[in-house]
């Protein structure tokens, strides 16, 4: 049970696994309090994985970072790949997230 207080010591999973069961149940409080630690876990393994969990359980900060940290410290050849398998696969859901990154990465063009 949610006490308001977590450990957030563990590996990105559990937090992961939390925001899941935060969100199947609607502790929305609890789903708030995991942005910043999901925040702060995001690297260029796991950036893609971090913004599908982002939009599937509708925390936008997370969603931010993650896009942010795709299109500012990822490199480019390895975000394009991920990105057109994004584009051309059969999740509606991510072919959205994809073309918000690379709307993204076009207004970002200096």
């Amino acid at each position: 049970m949610y006490s308001g207080v977590l450990d957030m010591t563990s590996a990105k999973s559990r937090e992961l696994e939390l925001l899941n069961a935060a969100d199947k149940y609607g502790v929305e409080e609890l789903k708030q309090y995991l942005e910043l630690p999901l925040c702060a876990l995001l690297s260029t393994v796991n950036a893609f994985e971090l913004l599908r969990a982002s939009e599937r359980h509708d925390v936008p900060h997370l969603k931010e970072a993650s896009v942010e940290h795709i299109i500012h410290k990822m490199d480019r050849e390895e975000s394009a790949i991920i990105l057109k398998e994004m584009m051309f696969g059969d999740d509606m859901t991510e072919r959205v997230l994809a073309g918000t990154i690379m709307e993204r990465l076009w207004l970002s063009k200096p």
